[in-house]
């Protein structure tokens, strides 16, 4: 799991929301290219100017090469770890699955 970070002084939600649109094509192409990697969300912080994207992926190049498909620039790379998660979110997976 790799974390993208973008700093973005002045930047729109509009235009957060078509380079997401854009990063999800890119993941798409190379998806048909045999690349596996996934962008699972985008997060903006308007008061602090940051848009970070997490994605799932083998390596960093991967996410490098989804950026530079979309013809995106970011500032910075990193893998990532995700610890813990929601208690309301484990509930409703168990709910699904019909625990």
């Amino acid at each position: 799991m790799f974390l993208a970070e973008r700093y973005l002084p002045g930047v729109t939600t509009d235009r957060v929301e078509a380079t997401a649109a854009a990063l999800r094509e890119a993941v798409a192409t190379l998806a048909d290219l045999g690349t596996a990697v996934r962008l699972l969300s985008t997060t903006y912080v308007p008061s602090e100017d940051w848009v970070f994207e997490l994605f799932q992926a083998d390596r960093a190049a991967e996410v490098e090469q989804t950026y530079a498909a979309a013809h995106v620039a970011v500032d910075r790379i990193a893998e990532a770890v995700q610890v813990g998660s929601d208690p309301m979110a484990r509930t409703s997976q168990m709910e699904g699955m019909g625990r």
